[in-house]
């Protein structure tokens, strides 16, 4: 498989921006609504019965993306890996020179499926959001934290070119076990990144970390 190298197309990015004919280089493609987790701070589980595209739609998303200059793009759901086609629709960008990644809650990486993600995706991010008790109760059900570490581990153990991270949202229930948990989480030498709860949905804003307790976590 030829694959473009994507950082050519990033640079060119960043070149017709420099130059004031910006193109889009960036896109979060929320390729599934479905989960198998009931998260608390999200309200994708609660869409009944949910429309997607199916893969050679999918695929020409893709391609027309690739087409107006995309360069890098961000898979999420969802649950992405619900989708049988995932690892299809990675190699469809790959093939148009773009730069793929995917945000996962982990419970379905099997050491099977680890491998073909991490074989097709550029980037594979697990989410982690704290200690197992803090974590399980955000994603609303026991076992959550276990699982997702087990496909943490699984991707790791793939040995591939992936750049394997976790992803911790922060929130008002976690935002206190964030330093601990990247010190507790730093051995395993993956990624961190971090992002607090959205405000865009009024009915979210009770998880948002309190105003008068950023500046100190900040700080921290």
């Amino acid at each position: 498989m030829t694959v473009v190298v994507p950082a050519l197309k990033v640079a060119s990015s960043i070149v017709r921006y420099k130059i004031g004919c910006p193109k889009p280089f960036f896109v979060s493609y929320q390729i599934t609504l479905r989960c198998n987790r009931k998260c608390m701070f999200c309200n994708v589980w609660r869409t009944r019965n949910p429309k997607e595209l199916d893969t050679e739609k999918a695929k020409k998303v893709v391609r027309d993306l690739a087409d107006i200059g995309v360069s890098i793009l961000g898979i999420t759901g969802g649950e992405p890996l619900i989708r049988k086609d995932l690892e299809e629709i990675a190699v469809q960008a790959r093939r148009k020179g773009i730069f793929i990644g995917v945000n996962t809650n982990g419970t379905l990486l099997t050491p099977k499926r680890a491998k073909s993600i991490s074989d097709v995706f550029d980037t594979v991010f697990v989410s982690l959001d704290g200690f197992e008790k803090t974590h399980d109760g955000i994603r609303g059900e026991k076992g959550t934290f276990k699982e997702a570490m087990a496909g943490l581990k699984n991707l790791l153990a793939a040995k591939n070119d992936c750049t394997v991270g976790v992803n911790f949202v922060l929130n008002n229930v976690n935002y206190r076990e964030f330093i601990p948990f990247c010190s507790w989480i730093k051995d395993l030498g993956v990624v961190v990144t971090a992002f607090p709860v959205a405000e865009e949905d009024n009915s979210l804003s009770a998880y948002s970390i309190p105003p008068n307790e950023i500046d100190g976590f900040v700080r921290d």
